[in-house]
């Protein structure tokens, strides 16, 4: 209940400043997850057998996804502020220890032809699946953390052809009593190039992702430097296809596509022998969508969207491989319905 509380005095809180501009937005979405955990082929095997993952009641699922959402908009001469407020909490048919919740609160800031986005994001819980803990009893524990995440991001229009980005993202994971040895900063820098032509908007771009483990705690940070460390580094590349607005009768559409590949690169320098699952490690993970939006009033549109992700892991140790590569696709749809609260 008390999260509910959280939520009610959030949007209270917001709604507050500004009693003459503000925009609520309602969405629901509706998702198959054919492999909601991540699961590899073998492990998927191993759970329709029955011989593993008891505490999986399904490996596909669905999911709900419901998000209010409240904005004002604030104009002072040419500078445009457009603070916002957005809570989502996400619901899994049968897989209930994956509901979530989340918050972002932030603001869309315009002057001239600069944009600059600031936001704040808090997860509270945020559950995998279970693993054996390291707390020296090996019990088969639940692998979940909660995360705040800040970004910052700042686009120049010099024209159609010349519309630089920059990308700036600083996250915090802290994870559960079992497995505080993968608490960690991540930090994800990056760059990209927007053009925008009469028919097809192309967005480029370029990322670099760290993710350090650190502990307060001496003898977890033995345990990183001795025994194993998930820290890695990435580099991330993605491109973007939005096609023009087309207006007709009925409705008003576009469609649009994405490519996004990420080569991760685990840091570990320990034995194979002591820290398996990260020395000599790299993964692969690709991301394909496509997907439309559909108008059919001035503040009501529907979304379609696919998205298929896989893994492929490289590593000396063939168990490694075995676990961690995986695929999954999600087929999502969504209705959004927004609305000026005072006019």
């Amino acid at each position: 209940m008390y999260k509910y509380i959280l939520i009610l005095i959030i949007l209270v809180s917001f709604y507050s400043l500004s009693l003459s501009s503000t925009t609520l937005s309602l969405k629901y979405g509706f998702q198959y997850d054919n492999n909601v955990f991540n699961l590899s082929d073998s492990d998927i095997n191993r759970f329709e057998d029955g011989f593993a993952y008891n505490y999986v009641e399904s490996s596909d699922d669905l999911v709900n996804d419901i998000q209010i959402g409240i904005s004002n908009t604030y104009r002072f001469d040419q500078l445009r502020l457009s603070p916002f407020i957005k809570t989502t909490y996400s619901t899994k048919f049968n897989n209930n220890d994956k509901n979530s919740l989340s918050f972002l609160i932030g603001s869309y800031n315009k002057w001239n032809n600069l944009r600059f986005n600031i936001s704040y994001g808090y997860y509270p819980q945020n559950y995998l699946r279970k693993y054996t803990d390291t707390d020296g009893t090996s019990d088969y524990e639940k692998f979940e953390y909660k995360k705040n995440l800040y970004r910052f991001t700042t686009s120049y229009r010099f024209n159609n052809l010349i519309y630089p980005h920059f990308y700036l993202k600083y996250e915090q994971y802290h994870h559960n009593k079992y497995f505080t040895e993968y608490d960690a900063p991540a930090l994800t820098s990056g760059f990209g190039w927007k053009f925008i032509t009469k028919y097809l908007n192309i967005d480029l771009f370029y990322y670099y992702r760290t993710y350090n483990v650190e502990s307060d705690n001496d003898n977890i940070q033995y345990l990183i430097e001795n025994e194993k460390d998930a820290s890695y580094e990435s580099n991330i590349y993605e491109i973007k296809l939005k096609s023009k607005k087309y207006y007709s009768i009925l409705a008003d559409y576009r469609i649009y596509s994405g490519f996004k590949l990420e080569n991760r690169y685990f840091q570990s320098d320990k034995p194979l022998i002591l820290d398996p699952y990260h020395s000599t490690r790299t993964d692969v993970i690709s991301t394909i969508n496509i997907g439309s939006d559909l108008w059919v009033a001035k503040n009501l549109n529907f979304n379609l969207d696919f998205k298929y992700r896989f893994r492929n892991v490289s590593s000396d140790y063939e168990n490694v491989i075995k676990s961690k590569e995986y695929e999954k696709f999600q087929i999502s749809t969504s209705i959004e319905w927004s609305f000026d609260m005072f006019n």
